[in-house]
């Protein structure tokens, strides 16, 4: 068993961002909001998973070169930033607006922004975060864990 496992939610995360950003496409704002609010309230339950469980785990491990914890919830920070303006430009867009096409196009390109970020962040994740938690716990200590956040982010 492996920390790596958890990536199936990032998975997760990812297809219900795609399903805000299909019914953008569509010009259904009222169905992105919708489709956001589910993403945002799932991912803002992992992000609070990884920094309330993993990241004290992840302290044992010592100072890590391009990988600090802060790098992690820093990243966090400016993932929730993003949501907020995201969600800032859905509400304006929800009114009539003859320059709808315009405002959609400016929306998708800072979701690209924000798509790059969370694909950074998934790399460090891949890369240091899971690789270094297998290395500082123990196989019944990431067996339990792993049970339990599969269980707690599928609610």
């Amino acid at each position: 068993m492996t920390f790596l496992a958890l990536e199936k939610e990032h998975e997760d995360l990812n297809e219900l961002f795609f399903e805000h950003q299909e019914a953008l496409l569509k010009q259904d704002v009222r169905l992105a909001l919708e489709r956001l609010d589910v993403y945002e309230t799932k991912l803002l339950a992992h992000m609070k998973l990884e920094e309330e469980q993993l990241l004290p785990l992840y302290a044992r491990a010592g100072s890590i070169p391009g990988g600090p914890a802060e790098f992690f919830t820093g990243e966090h920070k400016k993932m929730r930033e993003f949501l907020l303006r995201f969600r800032a430009t859905l509400l304006r867009l929800d009114l009539p607006d003859p320059n709808i096409t315009r405002a959609l196009i400016s929306l998708f390109d800072a979701e690209a922004a924000y798509k790059s970020l969370t694909e950074h962040h998934e790399m460090r994740e891949h890369n240091l975060l899971y690789p270094t938690l297998d290395r500082v716990t123990t196989a019944e200590e990431r067996m339990k864990l792993i049970g339990y956040l599969e269980s707690e982010e599928k609610l």
